[in-house]
């Protein structure tokens, strides 16, 4: 019989609110079963634009004193490259994909995670979620040898929230 420890389920939240020239709001789940290594992420985000492909990343800081430029890049503990070539793409730690938008600019989530985790050193607590436009041309290229391969822009943050726990 599993004891209680066993089936304690870590739960977490994240209210996004709007950038400046949108309406985006929505709220993301995470509830995590202590001992499993994935985590179920829910959500149901509203004011999309229908014109643009949508993404959510979970983003390193949970800082926003400044909006969503304070929340750092792409959380990546295992500090794994990516590459924003139209031919190779690697599917780093916080990304999950394109958004299925609806004409009414609606999108549900629903993905199970096996990289990141609510606890140990891969936990999103106290991290942000930022909603980002994947226009290409928005994409500024760092070509430092520190932080080769990775990739900033500051115009395409559309929407951003801080992932706390929850009960």
């Amino acid at each position: 019989m599993p004891s209680q420890q066993d089936t304690a389920i870590i739960r977490a939240v994240c209210v996004l609110k709007n950038g400046e020239n949108n309406n985006i709001q929505g709220v993301i789940r995470f509830a995590q079963m202590i001992g499993l290594n994935q985590m179920k992420i829910t959500g149901e985000l509203q004011g999309l634009p229908t014109d643009r492909k949508l993404t959510f990343r979970i983003h390193e800081y949970g800082d926003l004193s400044n909006g969503s430029i304070s929340t750092g890049n792409r959380f990546n503990p295992e500090q794994k490259s990516s590459s924003l070539s139209k031919d190779h793409t690697v599917n780093v730690e916080g990304e999950y994909g394109n958004l299925q938008i609806t004409p009414e600019g609606h999108a549900k989530i629903d993905i199970i995670d096996k990289r990141l985790t609510l606890f140990g050193p891969s936990s999103i607590i106290g991290r942000s979620i930022v909603i980002t436009d994947e226009k290409e041309e928005d994409f500024t290229r760092i070509d430092t040898e520190e932080n080769k391969g990775t990739a900033t822009t500051n115009t395409n943050r559309l929407a951003a929230g801080v992932i706390g726990i929850c009960p």
